[in-house]
């Protein structure tokens, strides 16, 4: 993997070992360095999908990523749009698809919003938690990250599968919406 390449995508502790023994200068060092320690969209996906305990802390403690976190649930929400949207036409109920895209995408963020805010409450007022709001929206805003296969929900029994499984993840990690 060349470090052209690699800036676009995570790379494992085997590729960046074999990154920085042929870096020939600083900068390079610098690049694989930075390219490391940058975990990309899609890896931290997959890890708050395995329900990674170590991505969660990563992504509470660092300010960075709430951009992430509501790409995360912007995602999950049009994927969840796209597969009501093909299960509503494929049952000839086609009407209104693109307007319940749009909404389903809008009720998912005030959802995430509103949520978290609600968690941050509860959790400093009744329990004398420390977590700030933009802490929470991080972590629950990852929470979402199974929920990009509800684009697959107009599949007859896989999609009643997804969903609970989405559901049950989302449970499990605080994140019910």
């Amino acid at each position: 993997m060349s470090l052209a390449t690699a800036t676009h995508e995570h790379v494992d502790s085997q590729t960046a070992g074999r990154m920085l023994r042929s870096a020939h200068t600083l900068r390079e060092v610098h690049v694989v360095a930075e390219i490391v320690s940058t975990p990309s969209l899609t890896g931290r996906m997959i890890r708050a999908s395995r329900l990674e305990t170590r991505l969660y802390n990563e992504v509470e403690a660092d300010v960075s990523v709430t951009t992430q976190a509501l790409t995360v649930v912007i995602l999950t929400a049009v994927a969840s749009g796209i597969g009501a949207a093909v299960a509503g036409a494929i049952g000839s109920q086609g009407t209104g698809s693109v307007g319940g895209l749009i909404g389903g995408v809008l009720s998912e963020l005030l959802g995430w919003a509103v949520w978290s805010y609600v968690m941050y409450i509860v959790g400093t007022r009744l329990f004398g938690g420390t977590a700030s709001y933009g802490e929470l929206l991080r972590t629950l805003g990852f929470d979402y990250s199974p929920g990009v296969l509800l684009i697959l929900r107009f599949i007859p029994v896989l999609g009643g599968l997804i969903a609970a499984v989405g559901l049950s993840a989302a449970a499990l990690t605080g994140g019910l919406r």
